[in-house]
């Protein structure tokens, strides 16, 4: 996986001051001329001001870009898309659901909640092929039995308590996490269910659909 840039932004601005310091100087000193020393020092006095207002302004205008929603994804996980058509079938997937819960303030999600429609749902746990126990194509959360393409979902991550749990080396890598944001439902109650969606776009229900209000 590429591994994206990271900018020390202190130290380019520190760097940037310094050199306007330098460009200010050599243009105040010029203009001044070789007249007395007195000169030369308002010409330095007066590059580094203007170098510290420069880098204050610099610095106070920088805003670094803050990650969209569900980019803090379970680690090492991939991403899965839900935008396909999924073929509902009796037990294809099997697993379960850890925590439901609301972000940012992290309050858990249980049968009968009130969601807040600011709010990111976020749903974590984990599931298998409920065959052989190998790892599925990915998850989905349907609202109502319908998936909405705008959940960002991750699967793959290390679950080593689950194949601790099963004896089981191949469910491994069967940790997920489901992000939506709330507003993209309508006010009411509505039925979430998380299912499990192998290869060829086959998905069956890893848990019981929780019933919860969007408000």
């Amino acid at each position: 996986m590429a591994q994206t840039a990271f900018v020390h932004w202190p130290v380019v601005l520190g760097m940037f001051g310094l050199l306007w310091a330098a460009v200010a100087y050599l243009g105040i000193r010029t203009i001044a001329g070789p007249r007395t020393d007195r000169a030369n020092l308002y010409a330095g006095g007066g590059a580094l001001v203007a170098a510290l207002i420069v880098g204050i302004v610099l610095a106070a205008s920088h805003h670094p870009a803050e990650p969209p929603v569900g980019s803090a994804v379970v680690a090492n996980g991939q991403s899965f898309s839900c935008a396909g058509v999924l073929k509902p079938v009796a037990r294809v997937a099997h697993g379960y659901v850890d925590n439901v819960q609301t972000l940012p303030n992290g309050a858990p999600v249980t049968p009968g909640t009130a969601i807040d429609r600011t709010a990111t749902l976020v749903l974590r746990g984990w599931a298998s092929d409920a065959g052989v126990h190998h790892a599925l194509a990915g998850v989905c959360l349907l609202v109502d039995g319908k998936a909405l393409k705008q959940q960002l979902v991750s699967y793959g991550s290390p679950r080593s308590d689950v194949a601790q749990a099963f004896k089981d080396t191949t469910l491994l890598d069967t940790g997920y996490e489901i992000r939506m944001p709330a507003a993209d439902v309508v006010r009411g109650r509505h039925r979430l269910e998380v299912v499990g969606v192998d290869g060829s776009g086959r998905a069956s229900a890893i848990a019981p659909p929780l019933q919860v209000t969007f408000r």
